[in-house]
Formats: C-alpha cells, structure tokens, sequence
C-alpha cells in the first residue's frame, strides 16, 4: 500500500538579470535572440521548471517545439532536466518524474507537464492539433531555434494556444522571414544580451519557489 507524505520544500535557481525584463513580460510573444551560449535556452528552462513546479500554477502545461522532433533530446530536453538538477539537487526525483520515450517531464506536485514536438511535415503539424493533457491545458509554447520554423508551423502553433503567452529563442537577427509585420514592442526583444552587459559584471538574482504538495 502507498503511503502519501505531504512535505514542503524551497526550490531555488539563480537567475542573469540581463533576462528580467522579457521574464516579466506579459505580452503574447517573448522572442530571445542572441549568439549561442549567451545564456537564453538556460533562463527559459528554469523560468518553466520554477512556474510548472508552483502549486499557483497548477493546471498549466508546456508544448516544446523545434523544427525536428528529434533534435528536442540534447537541446530542450536536456536543458529542462539540467533545471529540475540545479532547483532541486538530490531531492529532483522526488518532485519531477522524467519520460524518455516518449520524452515527456511531469511535476509529481502539480501534476504540470511538458511534452515535446517536432513540426518538420504536415503529419507531425496534424499531431500538434490534436495535443491534450490529463491534467489542465495547454499554457506555454516554447519554440527553440524559432527561425528554423515555416509560416504554417507558426501558423498552427499561434492558432493552438489560442490566445496564450508564448516564448521563442533564436540565434538571428529576427524573424521577419515568415512573420510579415515586425516586433514593434521593445520589450519584447530585452532577452538579448548587449556587449554592455556582457563587459559588466552580473550580479545574480536567486529566486525562490515554495512549494507545498502531496508526495505518493
């Protein structure tokens, strides 16, 4: 017979300010660009490992995008795992259950997942329609490497959310190739680090996520 223990417990990450502004964004787009390894693919994990992992947020679920499924394991995948490591150390089994075929991560608290996806013919844009979760909705697209995406995969996407906030990460200049009107909205574009910010030095800001469940 199992036994359920209910615990409470303080996740915590360190997070770049340079990523505070477009982390507090509210509009329906955040677009990160930047050169690799400037660090956007690492604050987006962990800002979704730090939400999904929050009773305030339960009932939310995130779609994980790129252009080929496959590419989702050493990219998105790993770097999601590699969050859940670094918030919850030895205790990260207890708190997140990890799926490797299919890939899939599901907060044991919340009951929150994350799925991913690829869009690379019309049969996998087909499967993208048709996702739905046990537990809640579909919440948060996460497009990585958004410039490797077609109109009609946007198209599908942007129609799939249906009016929710969504994140993109790219390493180009923008993503007028496929959208036909610019991103007008500063904001929006903050996730880029600057050569300003990369000769300062960062001061990090730790955030914090209590959380308070029933483990079984």
């Amino acid at each position: 017979m199992t036994t359920a223990a209910k615990i409470e417990f303080k996740a915590s990450a360190q997070f770049n300010p340079v990523f505070r502004p477009v982390n507090e964004w509210r509009g329906r787009y955040r677009i990160l660009k930047g050169s690799a390894g400037s660090g956007k693919s690492v604050n987006i994990a962990q800002d979704y490992i730090a939400k999904l992992s929050d009773p305030a947020y339960a009932g939310a679920n995130l779609l994980v995008v790129r252009k080929i499924e496959e590419t989702n394991r050493d990219s998105t995948f790993a770097e999601l795992q590699a969050a859940i490591y670094r918030m919850f150390g030895p205790y990260a089994d207890r708190f997140w259950k990890v799926n490797l075929n299919p890939l899939a991560l599901e907060c044991k608290i919340t009951g929150n997942r994350i799925i991913f996806r690829g869009v690379k013919d019309q049969r996998q844009r087909e499967k993208v329609k048709s996702i739905t979760f046990k537990n809640g909705k579909l919440v948060w697209i996460w497009c990585e490497e958004a410039t490797e995406l077609l109109s009609e995969d946007v198209d599908i996407l942007d129609d799939r959310l249906r009016g929710i906030k969504k994140p993109a990460s790219n390493n180009m200049n923008s993503w007028r190739r496929w959208k036909s009107e610019p991103v007008t909205s500063a904001e929006a574009w903050t996730g880029n680090t600057s050569k300003s910010a990369k000769r300062k030095p960062v001061s990090i800001i730790r955030r914090y996520t209590r959380i308070v469940g029933v483990l079984r």
